[in-house]
């Protein structure tokens, strides 16, 4: 897998990486609200598709 991954691809890990830990040691004791947040983020989102697909938008993550 990582020999199919594009050298770009791969410097980028360290980054993630540190995000990640960055963003579990911010946790600590948070994860009903982590979850709530990340639940009305998903919400928007699917908003933001519907509204897309009805033309008004060319929104990129959304799948068609």
């Amino acid at each position: 897998m990582l020999s199919l991954t594009p050298l770009v691809y791969l410097e980028a890990v360290p980054r993630y990486l540190q995000a990640m830990q960055l963003r579990l040691s911010g946790l600590q004791g948070k994860i009903g609200r982590d979850r709530e947040l990340s639940q009305l983020v998903q919400s928007l989102s699917e908003r933001v598709c519907r509204i897309d697909q009805s033309g008004e938008l060319s929104e990129p993550d959304c799948q068609a």
